[in-house]
């Protein structure tokens, strides 16, 4: 997933150099400009920081008879998440837009290792003068942990302008655990807080994370 994560991101880059660089002035199909330019799509290459805070389902109270938990404890995590989120806007007005877009994230958990996840966002942005732009999203994961999982997904984001922006990703978590009695499901709310850059930096520091995530894949599975 990492490999094709990264010639995703490179067919991308291919598209939004080829976008830059029609002359200025003229009605474009493509840019990376807010809604309220004459761009008829704005592309997104967005690459966020996070602190990600929330409660891992852990099982707990071994039963002696069946070696099986008999509870699931909450177990408070803060950790570090590192988010490419990739798509594009269709201009619907002056000030509205709708689109969608595709985000990988890298994250640290308790146990040392680094989660690696995706996920699909539908998205709106509302335009609020000059630069100043407000982003929704609602998605769901489609990759989590190497397993399939659907749960809610959302996105906040302030855009200071046409590069900068803070931005809140709630999303809710669920787990399963084989109990003494029965299968349990839980599900647990965790919020990501972090700062998205997005036009060039986003794109360089996005292909640079792309390129590092199938290096290390390719480093975890043993290819020289």
């Amino acid at each position: 997933m990492p490999a094709r994560f990264a010639f995703t991101l490179l067919s991308s880059a291919l598209l939004t150099s080829v976008a830059a660089a029609q002359p200025a002035g003229e009605s474009r199909g493509i840019c990376w400009r807010n809604a309220s330019s004459k761009c008829r799509a704005v592309v997104l290459t967005n690459m966020g920081v996070f602190t990600v805070a929330g409660a891992f389902a852990q099982p707990a109270g071994i039963d002696p008879g069946s070696g099986l938990p008999t509870r699931l404890d909450d177990e408070f995590h803060l950790g570090v998440r590192a988010t490419s989120d990739w798509g594009i806007l269709l201009r619907l007005s002056d000030r509205d837009a709708i689109g969608a877009s595709f985000a990988a994230s890298v994250e640290s958990v308790p146990d040392g290792q680094n989660n690696f996840e995706t996920a699909v966002f539908l998205r709106y942005r509302r335009q609020l003068g000059g630069e100043k732009s407000l982003d929704l999203a609602v998605g769901t994961p489609v990759l989590r942990d190497n397993e399939k999982s659907v749960s809610p997904f959302g996105l906040v984001k302030w855009n200071l302008n046409n590069t900068v922006g803070i931005a809140l990703r709630p999303e809710v978590r669920k787990s399963i655990a084989d109990l003494r009695d029965t299968p349990m499901r839980r599900s647990n709310l965790f919020v990501s807080a972090g700062v998205e850059v997005g036009r060039t930096p986003g794109l360089g520091l996005s292909v640079l994370y792309g390129a590092l995530l199938t290096l290390f894949s390719m480093g975890a599975a043993g290819i020289d």
